[in-house]
């Protein structure tokens, strides 16, 4: 009964129940005659009566006995009348809510941000989501770049067509592929292939493993073949400036090329100078051999002409890229239509996919090349073009791009934060999981500041349960950063000022979080306001109720 009480005496209490009733009738002397055995067993003690009283008064003891007269008077009858008690023996739990968390009363200083508050939620660094899992990856990379040589008797071959009643001609021989001999690798540094900078990493890690640092030379160039920026020597691991156009290698050397050949810019003369080098090496005999980070749809077929071509889409067992299967892109009914007014020119503006994936970069403060990667993996459409990474990287009339990360410009963010609050609930819920995963590696000012502007533009069923404690947060986040920023071991006022630079015209953000914001937007101070931050009458008003009250004066911002 000790290890499992609870359960023996509910089992019990209910067969009691069931035999004696609820409500037990005859005198008190024969109820306690026939529960106290079952009492003893279940190790139940009486409860004691309740005392009187002695330190009141003579007439309240007399109204507490009249009191208690009637009541005990009242219960047969109000017994009689009484439903029997519900049982919740069928009753399942099938929904709940959490009630947010109730913010600290205004009276109540707010203890100011620790260097913990601000950490990330996680220590070290993302882990990196290739284009191509390394298991599919090696072997095609061992089939395009070894060389073939004829091995050993194939056994098993020769069973078969003895087996069938075949005379074979000659036996056949095993086709060994085996790394070595001269091999030249060009990598191309553009700014748009930032993207791509770790797959191409580890790819470039992979052939040095296995081809050897011996015969092995590296070229470094930017966007153009014939203006190269570095070199390594066979042998050597770190490259040494150079210039000029590369030269041409000996014949049957195999030339590694690791970028979009220029497909991905946009401008014809840089895709023509790509093409002029690899038939330069085709016609001195050489072997280039490319690797694309983009479907075959984005490839047209004129760059099969002098090379193979692999695309690191994962499709097609990522084997040599084909003539029937280049070119298959269709062309959208309409280009997309840049917010900020401006046309786009390139392969931004013959890709139909673009709006969406920008759209859903809306409620990010930056945008990392994993996040951008997960984002585009969010449906089938997206996931099947690796080059929208680098079209989104280089789209400079609404993106901003660095060395490191890139962002939605000023001009372009209050547009495309009114389309994603046209999305769906459901992808609005799983864009802010991939954003919150992204960022975990980040402070916590990224992730509070993301959380506040999806909430003002999400719909209001897409923020259920689930956010109900981290956007709780993020609001305590800013509230105490507001309250005590002096005290923050960092930039407090350059943080604030390229916080209302960069989301200052993000009308919705503003007014549902005008209180949070406040006192961010005083600390901002002349740095923003000269800038033209305080000409906006709307962020003067919903932040700061003081400079909503202060008259204006004609020719001065």
């Amino acid at each position: 009964m000790s290890s499992r009480g609870f359960v023996g005496r509910a089992d019990l209490l209910r067969a009691a129940v069931a035999v004696h009733g609820a409500q037990a009738v005859g005198s008190n002397e024969a109820i306690a005659a026939a529960l106290t055995p079952l009492a003893r067993l279940l190790d139940l003690h009486p409860q004691p009566k309740r005392a009187e009283r002695s330190d009141l008064p003579a007439d309240e003891r007399q109204q507490a006995a009249a009191a208690s007269g009637r009541s005990q008077a009242g219960a047969p009858a109000s017994a009689a009348g009484r439903r029997p008690p519900l049982s919740a023996a069928h009753f399942a739990l099938v929904e709940y809510s959490v009630e947010a968390a109730a913010t600290p009363s205004s009276s109540e200083p707010l203890p100011p941000l620790t260097r913990l508050d601000c950490q990330p939620r996680r220590s070290g660094s993302a882990p990196h989501s290739p284009l191509v899992g390394r298991t599919r990856l090696w072997p095609a990379l061992q089939r395009a770049l070894a060389s073939p040589r004829r091995g050993p008797l194939d056994v098993p071959a020769l069973v078969g067509e003895l087996s069938r009643a075949r005379s074979p001609q000659r036996l056949p021989r095993r086709l060994l592929r085996r790394w070595g001999g001269e091999m030249d690798v060009v990598v191309d540094l553009a700014h748009r292939l930032v993207p791509y900078d770790a797959d191409y990493r580890e790819l470039l890690g992979e052939v040095r493993r296995r081809h050897g640092q011996g015969g092995l030379r590296l070229w470094l160039v930017d966007d153009s073949p014939f203006a190269a920026r570095a070199v390594a020597a066979p042998g050597r691991a770190s490259p040494t400036a150079a210039a000029g156009p590369i030269p041409l290698p000996p014949p049957a050397t195999r030339v590694l090329i690791l970028g979009d050949l220029g497909l991905l810019a946009g401008d014809p003369a840089r895709a023509a100078a790509w093409q002029e080098f690899t038939r330069r090496l085709a016609e001195h005999g050489a072997l280039p051999v490319a690797w694309l980070p983009m479907s075959p749809a984005l490839v047209p077929a004129e760059a099969l002409r002098h090379s193979e071509l692999h695309c690191l889409d994962g499709a097609h067992g990522l084997r040599a890229l084909r003539a029937r299967n280049a070119g298959t892109a269709t062309a959208p009914v309409s280009p997309p239509v840049s917010p900020a007014g401006d046309a786009p020119t390139g392969a931004a503006a013959r890709h139909p996919l673009l709006p969406a994936l920008l759209t859903r970069l809306a409620c990010c403060v930056r945008v990392e090349p994993g996040l951008l990667r997960a984002l585009r993996r969010l449906d089938a459409d997206t996931a099947a073009e690796p080059g929208l990474e680098a079209i989104v990287w280089s789209y400079a009339p609404a993106v901003a791009a660095g060395s490191r990360f890139c962002e939605l410009t000023p001009a372009g963010v209050a547009d495309y934060r009114d389309r994603f609050n046209e999305l769906a609930a459901a992808e609005q819920q799983e864009i802010l999981r991939r954003i919150l995963d992204a960022h975990a590696w980040r402070g916590r000012a990224t992730e509070s500041a993301e959380l506040l502007i999806w909430h003002a533009h999400a719909k209001p069923e897409a923020a259920g349960d689930e956010f109900v404690a981290r956007l709780g947060e993020a609001r305590d986040w800013f509230a105490r950063f507001g309250a005590a920023a002096e005290t923050v071991d960092c930039d407090a006022a350059g943080y604030a000022g390229d916080l209302f630079d960069r989301h200052g015209g993000d009308r919705a953000w503003i007014e549902a979080n005008s209180s949070l914001l406040a006192p961010i937007w005083a600390l901002a101070g002349t740095r923003w306001r000269a800038r033209g931050g305080c000409g906006s009458t709307m962020i003067a008003s919903s932040c700061c109720p003081i400079a909503a009250k202060r008259p204006r004066v004609a020719g001065r911002r």
